[in-house]
């Protein structure tokens, strides 16, 4: 039995969904090229119609932000962010050989309430991360 153990960015050998079309309609560009390009990294041969192909449907939600401690002595406020990555998987027949998963995660995020203009900058960091991670994961279950 295995302990489930993953490098980060190496799910491993997926050759197993070939040919594979990826329904990326809800993806933005650099989500659809971090999904891409972790596929061809798992030996996944990608192809641009979804006849006769095993078709993997992602949706990646937008990042959601709560406040979750602020000081005013200090200035700092204390953000919880969060995303999450739901995707399935049928073959070329339309049988569903995977059914619909989702993966949640979040981060804490600590911003200087002085320096208004490196919030968003910080945000965008830790969404990058954040769809970074959701898509190592999501590949680290299908090469299961």
């Amino acid at each position: 039995m295995g302990c489930g153990f993953h490098l980060r960015g190496n799910a491993g050998d997926l050759s197993w969904l070939n040919p594979l079309y990826l329904e990326s309609e809800q993806l933005d560009n650099y989500q659809r090229s971090l999904i891409e390009s972790g596929l061809k990294k798992s030996a996944v041969r990608l192809v641009e119609t979804a006849q006769a192909a095993n078709r993997l449907s992602v949706k990646l939600s937008a990042l959601t932000s709560r406040k979750i401690a602020s000081s005013q002595s200090s200035d700092i406020e204390l953000l919880q962010l969060s995303m999450d990555i739901e995707y399935s998987l049928h073959s070329s027949g339309g049988e569903i050989l995977e059914s619909s998963q989702r993966i949640q995660l979040s981060k804490e995020l600590e911003l200087d309430a002085n320096n208004v203009l490196a919030h968003e900058k910080a945000k965008l960091a830790a969404a990058r991360s954040l769809q970074q991670t959701l898509v190592s994961s999501m590949l680290a279950r299908l090469s299961h």
